[in-house]
C-alpha cells in the first residue's frame, strides 16, 4: 500500500472516529472478521482440493452474505414503513 493510500485510509479513520461513527480498531475487526469468513476453506471445515474449489466456495459464502444483506435490509425497511 502507497504512502498516499495509507495516510488517506488513516484520516478517514480519523474523521470516523472524530464523529464517533467507528473506530480504526472496529473497522480492522470487521475487516478480519471478514477474511475468515469469506475463506471457508482456509479457516472453516470447507474443503478445496484446487483453486477452482477455493473459489466455488469463496462464491458461495460471498452468496449468502448477500441474501442476508438483502434480507435484513427488506426487514429494516419494513419496519420503518410500519413506524
Amino acid at each position: 500500500m502507497g504512502r498516499t493510500r495509507l495516510f488517506t485510509l488513516l484520516a478517514a479513520a480519523a474523521a470516523a472516529e472524530h464523529e464517533e461513527r467507528f473506530t480504526i480498531h472496529d473497522a480492522l475487526e470487521k475487516a478480519h472478521e471478514k477474511m475468515i469468513r469469506r475463506h471457508g476453506h482456509i479457516f472453516g471445515e470447507h474443503k478445496a482440493e484446487t483453486p477452482e474449489d477455493a473459489m466455488q466456495v469463496w462464491q458461495i459464502i460471498k452468496a449468502k452474505e448477500k441474501e442476508a444483506k438483502k434480507a435484513k435490509t427488506t426487514s429494516t425497511k419494513g419496519k420503518q414503513e410500519k413506524d
